[in-house]
């Protein structure tokens, strides 16, 4: 049975490619990969969509990162309104040094960040994670979604972590996403220097997990 007092995560992940500091020109071959979480109390949940919708009301524009990409004032705002809410709190889940962008390379980060995320909740006691839900893999082929679950109960069956962990997904839609999307996306703005200056901006509210590197 839920109570008010259970914590709720919300997922999302961003990859950026490698700039060259000199040129400013994005290097193809290798990425920064990173996954965020906003935690936020069950009891909380309605509050601070509400916050949210209402930001995006103030803004004129939703709180998707892509959206902010149109001007440095838009992000601006937006990180200085997020970071304003009291009601949620940021986890980082990211690789210290970039990958080689190369086939499997994104999964295999994607299933490193995910199982420290995972081992993090459950030790935390949050019971529930909601990941935004990804493009279908071909007829015949586990989906990206099922690869998550599939993690997961790997990890429980394995006894690495409990039971009561359970995950779900949802589209892109739901408003508490929209936070995760928005931390993991200037994260990796950050990390590849594409634009260092947003970041910080909603950094105090967000904990580095497992990372080697925490600037």
């Amino acid at each position: 049975m839920s109570s008010a007092d259970d914590l709720v995560a919300f997922l999302d992940e961003s990859r950026k490619p490698v700039r060259n500091r000199k040129t400013g020109k994005p290097d193809k071959a290798r990425i920064y990969y990173v996954t965020a979480a906003a935690v936020v109390f069950r009891g909380d949940l309605d509050r601070c969509r509400k916050q949210l919708l209402e930001i995006e009301t103030e803004v004129g524009f939703e709180l998707h990162y892509g959206e902010t990409m149109k001007s440095h004032q838009r992000r601006e705002r937006v990180a200085t309104a997020l970071a304003d809410l009291d009601s949620w709190e940021g986890f980082i889940f990211e690789t210290p040094r970039p990958i080689a962008n190369k086939k499997g390379s994104e999964r295999t980060a994607r299933s490193a960040q995910l199982r420290k995320a995972y081992t993090f909740f459950d030790g935390e006691g949050i019971t529930s994670a909601v990941l935004e839900t990804r493009s279908r893999a071909s007829v015949g082929r586990a989906t990206l979604d099922d690869r998550d679950i599939a993690l997961l109960q790997k990890m429980q069956s394995k006894g690495e972590i409990s039971r009561d962990l359970q995950i779900s997904h949802a589209s892109k839609e739901e408003p508490m996403l929209k936070i995760a999307d928005f931390l993991a996306s200037s994260r990796s703005d950050f990390l590849c220097s594409s634009d260092v200056s947003i970041y910080p901006l909603v950094g105090h509210r967000v904990t580095s997990v497992g990372s080697e590197t925490s600037p």
